[in-house]
Formats: C-alpha cells, sequence, structure tokens
C-alpha cells in the first residue's frame, strides 16, 4: 500500500512537471478529498 502511494506520487509529480494545467485540476481534486476525509479525524 505505501509502495503504491509513492509510486502514485511520483507519477504525479512527473505529469506536473509536464503539464501546468493538470496541477490546478489535481489540487483542486486533492484539496476536495482532503476536506471530505478531514473532519472525521482531525477535528480535534
Amino acid at each position: 500500500s505505501e509502495l503504491i502511494r509513492r509510486n502514485l506520487a511520483e507519477q504525479m509529480a512527473m505529469t506536473l512537471t509536464r503539464d501546468p494545467s493538470f496541477k490546478a485540476a489535481l489540487v483542486s481534486a486533492l484539496s476536495g478529498r482532503i476536506l471530505e476525509l478531514s473532519p472525521t479525524r482531525d477535528i480535534n
């Protein structure tokens, strides 16, 4: 699981360096998921 996550992060980073417009979409998607997930875990 950790290895998969690391590989995915590396692929994303490589994509970001090539495609600036993808960065905006990725940030938007990730921030949406983070806002979705964090209230159940990190309220206090």
